[in-house]
């Protein structure tokens, strides 16, 4: 339990700042860390990468944020077996879509919990974006994350 605890703190301190975004497309380095969670969690995920044009630095790491807190709730409460992860623009900005098929929640729940999904939204929200969580109880979760394009 020490041993996972320690690499668990170690991932933690590396992703503060995450070095895939210096050298690598948002897309790509969403690829190598959903293989990291696909692995730990036992769920498929899939990428669709429809960005024609690279985010500024600010927008990637919200959007790359937000995956991480979404994609880590998928993990530990979704008992999910599909999880699509999605990037796409608009003339206005970015956006992320993660959709799972599990267990699903009430959103109304999120007020009392979800901190992490609060986190998200304030970061977005803090770059002029938004964020959308959509969800019913056996009907999975839909999180969506805009991002105006600077």
């Amino acid at each position: 339990m020490l041993k996972h605890s320690v690499q668990q703190l170690r991932r933690l301190t590396f992703e503060l700042r995450p070095l895939a975004l210096d050298d690598t497309t948002l897309g790509s380095a969403l690829n190598d860390y959903l293989g990291q969670v696909e692995f730990e969690a036992r769920v498929r995920f899939q990428l669709v990468d429809g960005l024609a044009s690279e985010p500024c630095e600010q927008s990637r790491l919200v959007l790359y944020r937000a995956a991480q807190e979404a994609l880590t709730n998928v993990a530990k409460h979704a008992a999910a077996s599909t999880v699509i992860v999605a990037l796409s623009e608009d003339p206005g900005g970015h956006c992320l879509r993660i959709e799972d098929d599990g267990r699903g929640f009430r959103t109304a729940a999120l007020g009392q919990r979800g901190l992490g999904l609060r986190f998200v939204r304030e970061r977005a929200e803090a770059i002029g974006g938004s964020c959308r969580v959509a969800s019913k109880p056996g009907r999975g979760t839909n999180v969506q994350v805009w991002v105006p394009r600077r």
